[in-house]
């Protein structure tokens, strides 16, 4: 192993990192722990793939009779393979371009988010103090106790007010990595295949050792009894399930520690870079996964103990006949006693602590190259000394990762709804239904990358957090100059920085002036919704009131759309970014709407249904004039967000320039000076 330390790869006198050396000398590669690693993973999906291919014998033997059907349904999708295959590319574009908006949100209004939720949450606290006390006089202790937690709040907000800074400036710095560096996808990815393909193969191998498909008339599912010496392979097979789950989780994702380290130091690392680097932490991640994989089957055990799995009558009635042999095996009815639940609670918190405890292990080892016990107890110190950073990240940070996560569902079910409303026809389907469909499918492929973005974020994050924290250490040791995008320091002119300050001037006025026009113009779909329910469905029978009634809300949104459009114009020329897209989604709902006004719109109105189907109609109307509306407000108060952050950083580079033009002049010698 190298003699050379993490931080000898700082350039301190160029504020530069080392990047090369860093993946090329840090660490040793391990390909013989590689070799073993895929012969333990080459036991597990033998025995995988061998119960898989038992259980679809016996699965196509028991529905031989049902196969007329399911070749009906198979072709009834090849029918209609190619519309199937248009809208799941579309789904997935769709999941794209909603992920790049919601991290350009998260960018924009992540900071300022986090220092309001703080704030409200102290609001609430204080008042539930005030409201509860009158409430529990009598039961002092337990007022004092609630007092306590309600004070966590205001605690965070006057006490730790730098912790919130340091956040603050992390979730922008995390939006920032993840928008410009998209190939960590691919490290997540690949571990959820992975994990689902790990996931299936256990599940097969309990299926084929503990259930068998029988043809009998009062029971479909037997459960074999079992002896000794498969109860010991299948904790066998358990153990080798948690420690390839728990070392693809470390390997894949510590490779966008990696590329998020990288970032942080102001490098850009690649995929192949950060495999690289993983592959020479193969032994301290190996050795970690392992005491995680003892941590789990303590778990196991305990669950498996937890469990009842002698309801022999409730198991006959679900068509379950059940035999104990006295070996361990999965239960089935968990009717929880006293016992039961304080197990269940012993196994939580033994996890929870276990997680608490290894908080930054992950990190420890890929930035630092630490072995694993090292990295343990070295998170371990940094949990207990920075407890603060650790709880705004638990609650805080989390709940806005969580609000990006939520935006981008609701952006990509959005998207599906519109497009069920223009292809309802083609698929012969009503509004409602169509809507419902679309929305549900969008979403659903939306949920993958949604999962992905919200691991991401977490891991990025805590990256950044453990880089944070390893530099304040260096300079307690009086080490300074440490290259970080958190402070800006890196090797940069000051001068570059000055030119371009003084060529953006323009472009900033145009977005301050876009901006505003943007604002003015969502009078127009607000004037929209008050036409929109000014009336009842008794006008759809009045004639020329009715078509009134609806071109003044077709010609009020388009002269929004007007008005979006110069906006938009102004924004683009300041190359704003986040503004223009949320523009183009506002202009692109206001365009539908128009269309669906003028020609989707229902044509005829059934005497019988008219009420509910103007309803309808007043819905998609609504939703189309929110979606003008909602991304167009979430642009403005993002671009609020970032003319503060830039006039922050106007002042701190003006103020660096005129520090370094102050040092480069010379300094006068006051014995050259002749006296007067």
């Amino acid at each position: 192993m190298t003699n050379k330390y993490y931080k000898d790869y700082f350039d301190l006198e160029q504020s530069d990192f080392k990047y090369k050396e860093y993946v090329n000398e840090f660490g040793r590669g391990q390909y013989g722990l590689l070799v073993l690693l895929l012969g333990i993973l080459g036991i597990f999906m033998y025995f995988s793939f061998t119960s898989i291919m038992n259980i679809l014998d016996e699965i196509q033997a028991f529905f031989a009779s049902y196969a007329e059907t399911v070749e009906g349904f198979v072709g009834l999708l090849q029918n209609y393979r190619g519309d199937i295959i248009s809208l799941l590319f579309i789904a997935i574009l769709t999941s794209y371009i909603t992920s790049v908006l919601a991290l350009r949100v998260l960018e924009g209004i992540g900071a300022a988010f986090l220092w309001v939720l703080t704030f409200l949450s102290s609001l609430i606290s204080v008042f539930l103090i005030v409201q509860i006390r009158t409430f529990i006089a009598d039961q002092s202790w337990l007022f004092w106790m609630l007092v306590v937690f309600a004070l966590l709040p205001i605690i965070l907000l006057v006490i730790f007010w730098k912790n919130l800074k340091i956040a603050a400036r992390l979730i922008n710095l995390t939006a920032k990595m993840l928008m410009q560096n998209k190939r960590v996808l691919i490290n997540g990815v690949i571990y959820g295949l992975l994990f689902l393909g790990l996931t299936v193969g256990l599940a097969g191998i309990y299926i084929d050792y503990f259930i068998v498909l029988t043809d009998a008339e009062d029971v479909l599912l037997q459960i074999r009894s079992t002896d000794f010496s498969q109860s010991m392979f299948i904790i066998l097979v358990t153990a080798m399930y948690y420690f390839l789950v728990q070392f693809t989780y470390n390997f894949y994702y510590g490779g966008v520690i990696a590329q998020a380290h990288g970032f942080y130091r102001g490098k850009k690392i690649g995929t192949s870079d950060s495999f690289k680097v993983m592959i020479k932490r193969m032994r301290a991640i190996m050795v970690y996964s392992a005491f995680s994989t003892i941590i789990y089957m303590i778990q196991w055990f305990l669950r498996q103990l937890a469990k009842r799995s002698k309801d022999t009558e409730k198991l006959t009635k679900l068509g379950i006949k059940h035999k104990v042999g006295g070996n361990v095996m999965p239960g089935i009815i968990d009717k929880k006693s006293l016992g039961q639940r304080m197990a269940n609670w012993a196994i939580k918190m033994l996890e929870k602590l276990w997680l608490l405890i290894n908080f930054y292990t992950l990190p420890a080892i890929v930035i630092e190259n630490m072995p694993a016990r090292k990295a343990i107890k070295r998170s371990a110190n940094f949990v207990r000394t920075k407890i603060a950073n650790l709880y705004i990240r638990k609650t805080a940070v989390r709940h806005i990762f969580r609000f990006t996560t939520v935006l981008m569902l609701f952006l990509s079910g959005g998207a599906g709804a519109m497009l069920g409303v223009l292809l309802k026809d083609y698929f012969s389907l009503t509004e409602t239904t169509a809507i419902i469909i679309f929305a549900l499918m969008f979403l659903v492929v939306a949920g993958i990358p949604a999962w992905l973005m919200s691991k991401n974020l977490d891991v990025v994050y805590l990256t950044f957090l453990y880089c944070f924290s390893i530099d304040k250490e260096y300079e307690e040791l009086g080490i300074t100059g440490i290259p970080s995008r958190f402070k800006g320091i890196f090797s940069v002119k000051c001068e570059k920085k000055a030119g371009r300050l003084l060529d953006s001037k323009q472009k900033k006025i145009a977005a301050y002036i876009g901006t505003l026009v943007c604002l003015l113009s969502l009078v127009a779909p607000v004037f929209v919704i008050f036409t929109l329910y000014s009336r009842n469905y008794t006008i759809t029978t009045l004639g020329v009131p009715y078509h009134d009634w609806l071109e003044s809300m077709s010609w009020a949104t388009g002269y929004g759309l007007i008005a979006l459009g110069i906006g938009g114009l102004m924004v683009v020329i300041a190359r704003r970014k986040l503004l223009s897209t949320a523009l183009l989604i506002s202009m692109f709902s206001g365009v539908f709407a128009i269309i669906y006004i003028n020609y989707l719109r229902p044509m005829t109105w059934d005497p019988g249904s008219v009420q509910e189907t103007f309803d309808i109609f007043q819905m998609i109307i609504l939703v189309l004039e929110l979606m003008v509306i909602s991304p167009c407000v979430i642009g403005v108060i993002a671009e609020a967000a970032i003319i503060g952050q830039e006039v922050n950083s106007e002042r701190k580079d003006k103020l660096l320039v005129d520090l370094e033009q102050a040092m480069l002049e010379p300094d006068i010698d006051p014995m050259s000076i002749e006296p007067s």
